[in-house]
């Protein structure tokens, strides 16, 4: 359910972005305000070009999400300008810093496991994937 959202959208898009005239890409899958139901764990299984058009409701400025994911023989590569598939900044948590594109590329195996223990996460990395949504 909301947990393929984060590890679908969490990586979001890579063509376009914040502006006052967004357009969304007709060959891409248009996911603005998807409850996403998929629970398989093969990042294979979620293989596209996705989009989404939400606002800023603080600044009133439209922006386009994009994520595509790409798949090889072992890994799934997310390309992602990090805006997300639903409205923000709408009043009950506001942003410190302007909503603006981060594009970025994450490159992860397609059979993940178990690491056996607990990993800390480094507060410099700027992609995170959650699982639980």
């Amino acid at each position: 359910m909301r947990q393929m959202f984060m590890y679908v959208f969490a990586l979001t898009l890579i063509f376009t972005g914040c502006s006052e005239d967004d357009t969304a890409y007709s060959s891409s899958s248009d996911i603005t305000d998807a409850v996403f139901t998929n629970t398989s764990t093969d990042c294979t299984d979620y293989v596209g070009t996705y989009t989404s058009s939400i606002t800023d409701v603080g600044t009133s400025t439209s922006c386009s999400g994009s994520l595509v994911i790409a798949s090889s023989s072992s890994t799934c590569t997310f390309t992602t300008n990090s805006i997300p598939n639903h409205d923000v900044n709408d009043g009950t948590s506001s942003f410190v810093t302007r909503l603006a594109e981060f594009d970025d590329v994450l490159t992860i195996t397609s059979s993940p496991a178990d690491a056996g223990s607990n990993t800390d996460l480094d507060l410099g990395i700027p992609t995170i994937v959650f699982l639980n949504g």
